[in-house]
């Protein structure tokens, strides 16, 4: 319902950014702080429609700041403002949404703060918890704001029904699966196991604390021993409920022994030794980058909070960044074999293996192999040239090597090789040309002596017709049999 209250919160949000959000401008827009109407009063009328979440919260804390009631409910429902947002919001079309998880938890935070009731309770007894379960809209962790209520919430307190969290959660999922609610059954379905766990816990006696705590001492204390690099990437995610177990045992347990400290600095100890390794892996990261591993500690980082090793860890990953950038620019101005292969002998040394590595030497493996087939091409381009040296200049024949040296081609910049392979071209167009002209001059020859046996009358017509037919019978030559197959394939 849109009352004067709320219509006025309209109009402030509407008018200032959220650097303008300060008490002289609530104060000027607002006079009385007190205001309200039957669904509560200015902290409830600043979660009800759809704001920026940034100044919300920046008016929720200047009100907090001056004194407004952080406990106060509204008349017809009995929510907090608390409860209220945990119903989300209205936007201009009456649709209701979700304020994000992130949100719920710094207003949450910031009510506490400033004195929240962590057990306070609406007209129907739903604490802030069961109303997160009851919520269709709200589509966050509830054991998120579990956490951020702190250990003096109750997590074994009850309903008008007498349901606790866990049993509340039960009945709404019921509820969300009958109605064919799919998100909200998702949602409870997904926390299930975890809230009844933390009914539990919060349900032990003394003695059962001790004996799971005595139990947990010695799962944490198992990790410690066993921690390396290579645990802590592989079970890293084993790790963290740990974490969850401890925080939900310790507050029940100080509960019954206050001064009792035995267990208190279990995690500590952890903690302490799961940053020494991973800043013992930034070291050796620092010399020997790896993308898998990068990947794998910037995800423990998130887990366990390690705002210092994250901050090294981007610049490793910064270095890593450039460090493939400039192999790529290598490769891709390195033209001569030698400098390829020194480069994939680097890459090959200095870098771990993974997507990364394997990429740059695809790369040099395919300019190597090109530059490989141009130097084969050389060296049978060089062949043939000696080939048609034999036979025009016996007394004087080129080696292979002055002519195509293997060593000296892959120190040869491939510009170079291709000018190469042009010059021998070149060679033996000459050769073919000069091979040419020796054979036309022969022919000349011999048809000159010929005619010269005819005039003379030493041999018959058909005497030197017989020659003819004998020692140039094309058909029974190589050239004569390329001849006949090409002209088979033409028929075909």
């Amino acid at each position: 319902m849109q009352t004067d209250l709320n219509i006025s919160v309209d109009e402030f949000f509407s008018q200032y950014p959220v650097s303008k959000i300060e008490m002289n401008t609530i104060k000027k827009h607002f006079p009385d702080l007190q205001a309200e109407n039957d669904y509560g009063g200015l902290l409830h009328a600043a979660v009800y429609h759809q704001y920026p979440e940034d100044k919300v919260l920046a008016f929720v804390k200047c009100l907090l700041e001056n004194g407004v009631d952080v406990n106060k409910k509204g008349e017809v429902t009995g929510y907090s403002f608390i409860h209220l947002a945990l119903y989300g919001y209205t936007d201009e079309a009456g649709e209701d949404h979700s304020y994000s998880t992130e949100f719920m938890i710094k207003l949450i935070q910031l009510a506490v703060a400033y004195g929240l009731d962590v057990q306070i309770t609406d007209s129907d007894q739903d604490s802030i918890i069961h109303t997160a379960l009851a919520s269709e809209v709200y589509s966050g962790k509830t054991v998120d704001l579990i956490e951020a209520l702190g250990e003096d919430f109750d997590c074994t307190c009850k309903d008008n029904q007498g349901r606790n969290i866990y049993e509340a959660l039960l009945d709404y999922r019921a509820e969300a699966k009958s109605e064919n609610h799919s998100d909200w059954y998702k949602r409870l379905d997904n926390e299930e196991q975890e809230i009844k766990r933390i009914v539990e816990l919060a349900s032990l006696s003394l003695d059962e604390l001790e004996k799971e705590l005595t139990a947990l001492k010695q799962q944490i204390v198992t990790v410690s021993n066993a921690l390396t690099q290579e645990y802590l990437i592989n079970s890293y995610s084993s790790i963290i409920p740990l974490k969850k177990e401890l925080d939900h045992l310790l507050p029940s347990y100080h509960y019954f022994v206050p001064d009792q400290t035995e267990y208190d600095s279990l995690w500590d100890n952890l903690y302490v030794k799961i940053r020494k390794v991973v800043n013992d892996t930034l070291k050796k990261l620092a010399t020997k980058p790896s993308f898998t591993m990068i990947n794998d500690l910037e995800d423990i980082c998130t887990s366990f909070d390690l705002i210092e090793e994250k901050t090294l860890l981007q610049e490793v990953c910064r270095v890593y960044e450039k460090q493939i950038s400039t192999f790529e620019e290598k490769i891709e101005k390195t033209n001569r074999l030698s400098d390829l292969n020194r480069l994939m002998e680097t890459i090959q040394q200095g870098l771990e293996d993974g997507e990364d590595k394997n990429k740059l030497l695809l790369l040099i493996e395919m300019k190597s192999s090109h530059l490989k087939e141009l130097m084969t091409e050389l060296q049978e381009l060089a062949s043939r040239v000696i080939l048609f040296a034999k036979l025009i200049t016996p007394d004087r024949v080129p080696t292979f090597d002055s002519l195509v040296n293997t060593q000296d081609l892959m120190e040869i910049e491939e510009v170079d090789l291709v000018q190469k392979k042009r010059s021998l071209q070149h060679q033996i167009e000459t050769s073919k040309e000069t091979t040419l002209q020796i054979l036309r001059d022969k022919l000349s020859e011999i048809m000159i002596f010929v005619q010269q046996l005819e005039e003379n009358r030493f041999l018959e017509k058909e005497e030197i017709l017989q020659l003819y037919s004998e020692n140039l019978n094309l058909e029974s030559s190589s050239l004569g049999k390329e001849k006949s197959r090409k002209e088979k394939i033409k028929k075909k």
